[in-house]
């Protein structure tokens, strides 16, 4: 699910400013084993920790869309996001606000289909061309090699967007060897199955766990994320209800720059998220290929 928030085991939101939330963001569904049911009845007390999840799977998806509220904190920076996300494809119109050296910076990222609109003051004016948005071309992205630093930076951030998915993301779970129950706890107000699970990656497994859904691709993606990021360690704390919906995520991911802890809330499954975009003449398209910005 999204949600996480940071570049490993996490779920379905984006955003410019903190690039840690993108490996959240939900770029397109995938073709997982996974059916999608309207209802569900768990046994807290008796479901496997991996059917849980793949349950929870079904259940999300089924909804099609949910509220996230995610609270993360780094060494030196921390943020809050919260918006509307499709859980089936990808679209979302997410606010963000990110407190770093003192200095408070709010965001907005909104996503449909093949195109991401940034309104981030983190991007240098200059590279906005004046314009109060930059929209991303996910079909035609600047290149993340370009020479060009901003283009550089924006194709990085493209390419996580492009290879996003709010299946496998939430399925990479089931990939996690010690994924095991915690026990039934009172979250939210309600009875909720407490999972949890620790991943390295040494012990992160070469191939998908039979029957699970997970693509071979979208597993070594993981692994290979986790590597270039300097991922020592990942591991998650999720609540999920009878109904098979997930209540609350935690992620914490641990690094040589210390850790990374994001704590997402999930409510009003089911909402309408409608993406508007922004006015032509106040957003700058940035160019793709590795011409200057």
């Amino acid at each position: 699910m999204i949600r996480t928030v940071s570049n490993g085991w996490t779920r379905y939101g984006a955003t410019a400013a903190a690039v840690t939330m993108v490996m959240a963001a939900a770029a397109c569904s995938s073709s997982g084993v996974i059916g999608v049911t309207t209802s569900l009845n768990l046994d807290l007390n008796t479901v496997s920790a991996a059917q849980a999840l793949k349950d929870a799977v079904q259940a999300g998806i089924a909804r099609q869309s949910v509220r996230i509220h995610t609270v993360a904190t780094q060494p030196n920076a921390s943020f809050t996001q919260d918006g509307p996300q499709r859980t089936d494809r990808f679209q979302q119109d997410l606010t963000t606000a990110t407190t770093t050296a003192g200095k408070h910076i709010q965001s907005e990222t909104r996503g449909d289909g093949n195109s991401v609109y940034m309104d981030d003051p983190t991007i240098p004016a200059a590279d906005r061309h004046g314009k109060t948005w930059v929209k991303l071309d996910l079909t035609h992205p600047p290149s993340a090699s370009s020479t060009d630093p901003t283009l550089a930076t924006l194709g990085q951030l493209a390419s996580l967007y492009q290879r996003a998915d709010p299946r496998q993301g939430a399925l990479v779970n089931l990939a996690i060897p010690d994924l095991h129950r915690v026990g039934v706890e009172t979250k939210d107000g309600r009875q909720a199955l407490h999972i949890a699970g620790t991943v390295t990656p040494d012990t992160m497994p070469k191939v998908p766990p039979a029957g699970s859904g997970l693509t071979q691709d979208y597993l070594d993606y993981f692994r290979q994320r986790m590597q270039t990021l300097d991922i020592t360690k990942s591991s998650i704390d999720v609540w999920i209800g009878a109904d098979g919906l997930e209540i609350e995520y935690i992620d914490t991911q641990s690094g040589s720059d210390g850790d990374t802890v994001s704590d997402s809330t999930l409510s009003q499954w089911g909402v309408p998220v409608s993406v508007v975009a922004p006015p032509a003449d106040d957003t700058y398209v940035v160019p793709g290929g590795d011409q200057h910005a």
